[in-house]
């Protein structure tokens, strides 16, 4: 099953906790050369990558929760 990666999310404040745990967890796991470059440049590809990454993880734990 695919999802749509253009819907919309509610970012309040469960999203917003969510996105901070995660990119933190996600960011801590990356090389130090790699988080210096996201930090020198956030409009890099790793950047990116780690949002949409961020993003995905975010939309599966609030998916569910929605069903839970």
């Amino acid at each position: 099953m695919t999802t749509q990666r253009n819907r919309t999310m509610d970012k309040d404040n469960r999203y917003w906790k969510a996105h901070k745990n995660i990119y933190n967890k996600l960011l801590n796991s990356l090389d130090q050369d790699i988080v210096d470059k996201i930090y020198r440049n956030p409009n890099c590809i790793e950047a990116h990558l780690l949002n949409n990454k961020v993003e995905k993880e975010i939309e599966q734990i609030l998916e569910q929760e929605s069903t839970a």
